[in-house]
């Protein structure tokens, strides 16, 4: 029988999972007017995440102290509209707030964890997959603040719902540029692109070599621990 932390860390990290998986085959659709349905994704999201961090009052009230406003902009924000107003730029960086949070949020939980498990390896998914929202967040920004940070050589970008194509394809690059496959379809033009760029492939590799790597030594040492 699982020790009780355990059950409760698998139980959260599958919500939370479904919900980010959930989230990313939104992002990834360039679909005109797709922003509401973004938007009951991220609720969905910011919930998940509350739960997982409800496991103490401090962490709890940290999420519910970002999630508040989060929700509120979101309802008045217009984000489907490019290049975005100051509103929209205000929401954009408490959801990257709210990523970041909540990265941190899990990271804790699978550190924390009695052993490894499946849970915690599902965990450690959610962390890589938060860390490539939490960047394509930040691309956004980027090129809202000075359009023309990025040249989409392969895509075309439509000047009717221009932000829903630019969420899209800059998940898209977030996530090849994370896992450092690089296939050249969109380049990063401006400094602070560059600079973010760089970051991310940076954190991609040091995520696999270290918190893998922890991952595997907790197993075997757990493991000869039984033996």
């Amino acid at each position: 029988m699982q020790p009780e932390s355990q059950r409760i860390i698998g139980r959260r990290m599958s919500y939370l999972l479904v919900a980010v998986l959930l989230l990313f085959v939104y992002l990834l659709q360039e679909v005109e007017n797709s922003f509401p349905g973004m938007d009951v994704v991220f609720a969905i999201l910011i919930l998940a995440s509350i739960y997982v961090a409800g496991s103490e009052r401090k962490w709890l009230a940290i999420a519910v102290l970002l999630a508040i406003p989060t929700l509120v902009l979101s309802a008045l924000s217009s984000a489907d509209e490019w290049p975005p107003d100051t509103l929209t730029f205000i929401y954009l960086g408490f959801i990257v707030a709210f990523v970041i949070f909540a990265t941190l949020a899990v990271i804790r939980e699978v550190l924390l964890a009695d052993r490894v498990t499946v849970h915690t390896i599902s965990g450690a998914m959610v962390v890589y997959l938060l860390i490539g929202l939490a960047w394509a967040l930040l691309y956004i920004i980027a090129e809202g603040r000075q359009p023309g940070s990025f040249s989409f050589t392969a895509v075309a970008i439509q000047e009717n719902g221009a932000s829903v194509d630019l969420l899209a394809n800059l998940t898209y690059f977030s996530l090849i540029t994370l896992t450092s496959a690089g296939y050249g379809d969109i380049i990063p033009l401006s400094d602070s692109a560059r600079t973010l760029a760089t970051l991310e492939a940076v954190l991609g590799q040091i995520f696999l070599a270290v918190l893998v790597a922890w991952l595997v030594g907790k197993y075997l040492s757990h493991s000869e621990s039984n033996s």
